[in-house]
Protein backbone atom coordinates (compact mmCIF):
# COMPACT_ATOMS: atom_id res chain seq x y z
CA UNK A 1 0.00 0.00 0.00
CA UNK A 2 2.92 2.35 0.95
CA UNK A 3 4.29 1.26 -2.25
CA UNK A 4 1.31 2.17 -4.35
CA UNK A 5 0.84 5.53 -3.07
CA UNK A 6 4.72 6.53 -3.70
CA UNK A 7 4.22 5.39 -7.13
CA UNK A 8 1.23 7.80 -7.39
CA UNK A 9 3.14 10.76 -5.89
CA UNK A 10 5.95 10.28 -8.09
CA UNK A 11 4.30 9.49 -11.29
CA UNK A 12 1.69 12.37 -10.33
CA UNK A 13 -1.31 10.50 -11.44
CA UNK A 14 -4.89 10.13 -9.52
CA UNK A 15 -6.32 6.91 -8.47
CA UNK A 16 -8.33 6.81 -12.08
CA UNK A 17 -5.16 7.07 -13.50
CA UNK A 18 -5.27 9.99 -15.42
CA UNK A 19 -2.98 13.30 -14.38
CA UNK A 20 -4.83 16.67 -13.04
CA UNK A 21 -6.08 18.76 -15.75
CA UNK A 22 -5.90 15.74 -18.18
CA UNK A 23 -9.47 15.43 -20.67
CA UNK A 24 -12.30 13.49 -18.96
CA UNK A 25 -14.62 10.88 -20.77
CA UNK A 26 -18.18 11.69 -20.35
CA UNK A 27 -20.63 9.98 -21.90
CA UNK A 28 -18.58 9.55 -25.23
CA UNK A 29 -17.80 13.42 -25.24
CA UNK A 30 -14.06 14.81 -23.60
CA UNK A 31 -14.38 17.36 -21.29
CA UNK A 32 -11.47 19.00 -19.07
CA UNK A 33 -11.29 18.56 -15.28
CA UNK A 34 -10.12 22.09 -15.03
CA UNK A 35 -13.37 23.45 -17.30
CA UNK A 36 -14.67 24.44 -20.32
CA UNK A 37 -13.76 27.92 -19.66
CA UNK A 38 -10.25 27.27 -19.00
CA UNK A 39 -9.84 26.10 -22.24
CA UNK A 40 -11.60 29.02 -23.86
CA UNK A 41 -14.80 27.35 -24.64
CA UNK A 42 -17.87 29.54 -23.79
CA UNK A 43 -20.29 27.91 -20.81
CA UNK A 44 -23.67 27.10 -21.01
CA UNK A 45 -24.26 29.52 -18.21
CA UNK A 46 -22.75 32.56 -20.80
CA UNK A 47 -24.50 31.60 -23.75
CA UNK A 48 -27.48 31.70 -21.69
CA UNK A 49 -26.54 35.40 -20.50
CA UNK A 50 -25.93 36.35 -23.89
CA UNK A 51 -29.74 35.16 -24.79
CA UNK A 52 -31.28 36.92 -22.44
CA UNK A 53 -29.67 39.74 -23.06
CA UNK A 54 -30.93 40.23 -26.47
CA UNK A 55 -34.05 38.64 -25.72
CA UNK A 56 -33.94 41.87 -23.60
CA UNK A 57 -33.02 44.07 -26.30
CA UNK A 58 -35.91 43.17 -28.50
CA UNK A 59 -38.52 43.15 -25.65
CA UNK A 60 -37.27 46.57 -25.00
CA UNK A 61 -37.40 47.87 -28.57
CA UNK A 62 -41.03 46.05 -29.33
CA UNK A 63 -42.49 47.57 -25.80
CA UNK A 64 -40.60 51.10 -27.15
CA UNK A 65 -42.23 50.83 -30.20
CA UNK A 66 -45.66 49.81 -28.72
CA UNK A 67 -45.55 52.90 -26.66
CA UNK A 68 -44.90 55.17 -28.95
CA UNK A 69 -47.80 53.81 -31.13
CA UNK A 70 -50.25 54.15 -28.11
CA UNK A 71 -49.20 57.95 -27.46
CA UNK A 72 -49.17 58.43 -31.30
CA UNK A 73 -52.62 57.43 -31.41
CA UNK A 74 -54.23 59.95 -28.90
CA UNK A 75 -52.89 62.84 -31.33
CA UNK A 76 -54.92 61.61 -34.79
CA UNK A 77 -58.32 61.29 -35.41
CA UNK A 78 -60.20 59.93 -38.25
CA UNK A 79 -58.95 60.32 -41.79
CA UNK A 80 -60.86 59.94 -44.82
CA UNK A 81 -61.43 61.64 -47.90
CA UNK A 82 -65.18 61.14 -47.58
CA UNK A 83 -65.10 62.31 -43.67
CA UNK A 84 -65.24 66.24 -45.13
CA UNK A 85 -67.31 66.31 -47.94
CA UNK A 86 -66.15 69.59 -50.15
CA UNK A 87 -67.81 71.82 -52.90
CA UNK A 88 -66.52 72.20 -56.68
CA UNK A 89 -68.28 74.60 -59.34
CA UNK A 90 -68.24 74.28 -63.05
CA UNK A 91 -69.12 77.82 -64.64
CA UNK A 92 -71.32 77.40 -68.16
CA UNK A 93 -70.14 80.10 -70.50
CA UNK A 94 -69.23 80.29 -73.62
CA UNK A 95 -70.43 77.35 -74.68
CA UNK A 96 -67.68 75.52 -72.40
CA UNK A 97 -67.77 74.16 -68.75
CA UNK A 98 -64.90 75.40 -67.12
CA UNK A 99 -63.22 73.38 -66.28
CA UNK A 100 -63.67 70.65 -67.98
CA UNK A 101 -62.14 67.52 -66.76
CA UNK A 102 -62.14 68.19 -62.44
CA UNK A 103 -61.45 65.06 -60.14
CA UNK A 104 -63.27 64.63 -57.18
CA UNK A 105 -63.83 62.54 -53.99
CA UNK A 106 -66.67 60.17 -52.79
CA UNK A 107 -69.10 62.48 -51.10
CA UNK A 108 -68.09 65.94 -52.93
CA UNK A 109 -70.43 67.91 -54.58
CA UNK A 110 -70.75 69.44 -57.62
CA UNK A 111 -72.58 72.58 -58.49
CA UNK A 112 -72.94 73.95 -62.49
CA UNK A 113 -73.85 77.81 -63.01
CA UNK A 114 -74.85 79.17 -66.29
CA UNK A 115 -73.26 82.45 -66.78
CA UNK A 116 -74.26 83.27 -70.55
CA UNK A 117 -76.02 86.15 -70.79
CA UNK A 118 -79.15 84.82 -73.08
CA UNK A 119 -78.67 81.07 -73.59
CA UNK A 120 -79.78 78.11 -72.12
CA UNK A 121 -77.70 75.03 -71.09
CA UNK A 122 -77.95 71.45 -69.21
CA UNK A 123 -75.28 69.27 -67.70
CA UNK A 124 -76.63 65.53 -68.44
CA UNK A 125 -74.52 62.53 -67.97
CA UNK A 126 -73.85 60.43 -71.01
CA UNK A 127 -71.85 57.90 -68.74
CA UNK A 128 -71.60 57.02 -65.25
CA UNK A 129 -71.70 53.88 -62.88
CA UNK A 130 -74.83 52.48 -62.34
CA UNK A 131 -76.81 54.80 -60.38
CA UNK A 132 -75.12 57.48 -61.02
CA UNK A 133 -76.27 59.24 -63.43
CA UNK A 134 -77.57 63.51 -63.42
CA UNK A 135 -78.97 65.85 -65.20
CA UNK A 136 -79.99 69.18 -63.98
CA UNK A 137 -82.79 69.95 -66.86
CA UNK A 138 -82.80 73.47 -68.81
CA UNK A 139 -80.56 76.18 -67.04
CA UNK A 140 -81.72 79.91 -67.71
CA UNK A 141 -78.53 82.08 -67.58
CA UNK A 142 -77.69 82.78 -63.65
CA UNK A 143 -79.50 79.13 -62.72
CA UNK A 144 -77.49 76.48 -61.29
CA UNK A 145 -77.46 72.90 -60.44
CA UNK A 146 -75.94 71.07 -57.47
CA UNK A 147 -75.32 66.99 -57.62
CA UNK A 148 -73.50 64.99 -55.20
CA UNK A 149 -71.62 62.31 -56.48
CA UNK A 150 -71.30 59.07 -53.85
CA UNK A 151 -70.67 56.42 -56.55
CA UNK A 152 -67.15 56.40 -57.15
CA UNK A 153 -65.85 56.65 -60.65
CA UNK A 154 -65.71 57.85 -64.22
CA UNK A 155 -68.24 60.57 -65.40
CA UNK A 156 -68.82 62.28 -69.37
CA UNK A 157 -71.54 64.63 -69.87
CA UNK A 158 -72.71 67.62 -72.06
CA UNK A 159 -74.79 69.94 -72.90
CA UNK A 160 -78.08 68.62 -74.46
CA UNK A 161 -78.89 71.65 -76.54
CA UNK A 162 -75.58 71.90 -77.80
CA UNK A 163 -73.59 68.47 -77.25
CA UNK A 164 -71.07 69.18 -80.23
CA UNK A 165 -69.77 72.03 -78.16
CA UNK A 166 -70.04 71.22 -74.62
CA UNK A 167 -68.45 68.04 -72.79
CA UNK A 168 -67.16 67.57 -69.45
CA UNK A 169 -65.67 64.60 -67.13
CA UNK A 170 -65.99 64.05 -63.67
CA UNK A 171 -63.72 61.83 -62.06
CA UNK A 172 -64.43 60.48 -58.41
CA UNK A 173 -62.20 58.82 -56.23
CA UNK A 174 -63.31 56.15 -53.98
CA UNK A 175 -62.85 56.88 -50.06
CA UNK A 176 -60.16 55.01 -48.23
CA UNK A 177 -61.32 52.72 -45.35
CA UNK A 178 -61.41 54.68 -42.31
CA UNK A 179 -58.97 54.03 -39.76
CA UNK A 180 -59.40 55.54 -36.04
CA UNK A 181 -56.97 56.46 -33.81
CA UNK A 182 -58.60 53.48 -31.50
CA UNK A 183 -57.26 50.76 -34.34
CA UNK A 184 -53.65 52.61 -33.63
CA UNK A 185 -53.94 52.74 -30.08
CA UNK A 186 -54.82 48.63 -30.20
CA UNK A 187 -51.58 48.18 -32.72
CA UNK A 188 -49.46 50.02 -29.72
CA UNK A 189 -50.75 48.03 -26.96
CA UNK A 190 -50.19 44.58 -29.17
CA UNK A 191 -47.05 45.65 -29.85
CA UNK A 192 -46.50 46.32 -25.94
CA UNK A 193 -47.66 42.73 -24.98
CA UNK A 194 -45.56 40.94 -27.79
CA UNK A 195 -42.78 42.94 -25.91
CA UNK A 196 -43.60 41.57 -22.32
CA UNK A 197 -44.08 38.07 -23.26
CA UNK A 198 -40.89 37.56 -25.01
CA UNK A 199 -39.36 39.54 -22.36
CA UNK A 200 -40.65 36.63 -20.03
CA UNK A 201 -39.94 33.68 -22.45
CA UNK A 202 -37.91 31.07 -21.33
CA UNK A 203 -35.25 29.64 -23.31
Amino acid sequence: MVVWEMAMKSSRMTPCGLYPGAPLAVNGMTKSRAGDRRMGVPSFKGMRRRHSSVRTAVASMLAIIGLSVTVLASLFVSVGPGVSASGQWVTIANFSFTPKDLVINVGDTVTWQNNASLTDHTATSTSAPPGGSFDSGILAPGATYTHTFTIAGSYSYWCTIHPTLMTGTITVNGAIPEFSSFAFAAIGLLVMMLGIGFARRRI
